[in-house]
C-alpha cells in the first residue's frame, strides 16, 4: 500500500486497517501484486559482502573489518547486526549505522543492534517532527 501512503494522514488507522481489503482488490483488478513491489535483498554474511552494499569510502575504511591488514584485530559484526543492516533502506542511515557497528564489533552483538535500532527509532522520530505534513494522526501523539 505504498501508492496510498500519502493519502495515510488523512484517516485514522482503523480507516485504513477497513480500506485494506478494498486496496487489495483493485490491485488485483489492474493486474498489480497484492503488498507492492520489494525486490529480495541478500543478506551479508561476511565483510565481503557487507562492502557491496555500504559505501565506497566506508568499505576501504583502515583499522576495521574492512582494511586488507586486518590480521583479524578488527572483528566483523555478528550475523544478526549484518541482517539488520541490509534491512536498512536509507543509504546514508544505513552507512552511518554500518560505521557505528563496524568501529564496535569487538562489543556484545546483541547491546550493539539493539543501540542502532534505537538511534533509528531516535532518528526517524526526530525526522516525522519535522515533517508533520506526512503524517498528522500518528506524529501527533509521539
Amino acid at each position: 500500500m505504498r501508492e496510498s501512503a500519502p493519502l495515510a494522514g488523512s484517516f485514522s488507522a482503523a480507516c485504513l486497517h477497513a480500506m485494506g481489503p478494498g486496496v487489495v482488490a483493485w490491485r488485483r483488478k489492474k493486474g498489480l501484486p497484492q503488498q507492492g513491489v520489494r525486490g529480495p535483498r541478500a543478506v551479508p554474511t561476511n565483510a565481503v559482502e557487507l562492502a557491496k552494499i555500504v559505501s565506497p569510502a566506508l568499505a576501504n575504511a583502515p583499522h576495521t573489518c574492512f582494511d586488507p591488514a586486518n590480521d583479524g584485530r578488527w572483528p566483523t559484526p555478528s550475523l544478526t547486526v549484518l541482517a539488520y543492516l541490509s534491512r536498512i533502506e536509507n543509504q546514508s542511515v544505513r552507512d552511518a549505522m554500518a560505521l557505528f557497528a563496524i568501529l564496535r564489533a569487538d562489543r556484545q552483538q546483541f547491546s550493539m543492534r539493539n543501540q542502532i535500532a534505537n538511534f533509528t527509532y531516535i532518528t526517524l522520530r526526530r525526522l516525522g517532527r519535522s515533517l508533520p505534513s506526512l503524517c498528522p494522526s500518528r506524529l501527533g501523539s509521539a
